[in-house]
């Protein structure tokens, strides 16, 4: 009944901004067609934990933006980091059958995060608006506030890969003179991102990163750390000082 009401009041919160209206589904438009032009299904790589492509291991409660403003509800939700799409069930409930959504028709999704019991929001950017454009991989990168693209200060981008290890059995990899099989896992990354001279730059998030970065003002900010006892390992306080230099 809580992911209810806080989706039902992120919804009313945001609406009003964006003049959205509520669809009730998917349209034909709105979905990545297979190449028979019938509406994608994607199967799960796998229902191991180890092999899991997504964001989280069970469905999301959620909505999704599309660049029309018309949004979208659905508690059948999942974002994979693989390859940085937005998927939903399928008519056919299947558990290992999905729709794609088209990602050229999407604006932004928010995801009910289970551990921190709020919406986690994702904003797509284009990749012209980072500083090297070819090192970045995913398309919809998690924002900290309700603002658009060019109003963020601070985003992170996740992805997987498929990478192999090694047999874990003490001997690095190897049992007597019998090497132990190979096996593969998703590895999942973080990246953070913040704007310094109008495109995104990579950091990582604390007081000294922060104050380096943006030298030009170091003093004030960091006045402001000291006085509101930030710590700009949690993305709320980096976003406050960013903020501030911002603002000024």
């Amino acid at each position: 009944m809580k992911k209810i009401l806080l989706l039902a009041f992120a919804f009313l919160a945001f609406a009003p901004i964006a003049e959205a209206q509520l669809q009730t589904g998917i349209s034909n438009q709105q979905l990545s067609l297979a190449g028979s032009g019938d509406s994608r299904r994607i199967r799960t790589i796998s229902a191991t934990s180890k092999l899991n492509p997504f964001l989280f291991t069970k469905w999301s409660t959620g909505y999704v933006t599309f660049t029309d403003s018309r949004i979208f509800q659905s508690d059948k939700l999942h974002f994979n980091l693989v390859n940085s799409t937005l998927n939903y069930e399928s008519d056919s409930g299947k558990e290992d059958e999905f729709f794609q959504v088209e990602t050229s028709s999407i604006s932004s999704f928010s995801l009910y995060n289970e551990k921190t019991k709020e919406l986690d929001k994702f904003l797509k950017i284009d990749k012209s608006e980072f500083a090297n454009p070819d090192e970045i991989v995913a398309d919809f990168f998690r924002v900290y506030n309700d603002q658009p693209a060019d109003k963020q200060f601070l985003i992170l981008e996740y992805y997987k890969k498929r990478v192999t290890v090694k047999g874990n059995d003490g001997n690095g990899g190897y049992s007597g003179a019998r090497a132990v099989e190979a096996s593969s896992k998703m590895r999942k990354y973080e990246t953070f991102f913040v704007k310094k001279d109008g495109k995104f730059v990579e950091t990582k998030l604390s007081n000294k990163k922060l104050l380096k970065l943006f030298s030009d003002k170091k003093n004030q900010l960091k006045f402001y750390i000291k006085k509101n006892k930030l710590n700009c390992k949690n993305p709320e306080d980096a976003l406050k000082l960013i903020e501030v230099y911002y603002s000024k």
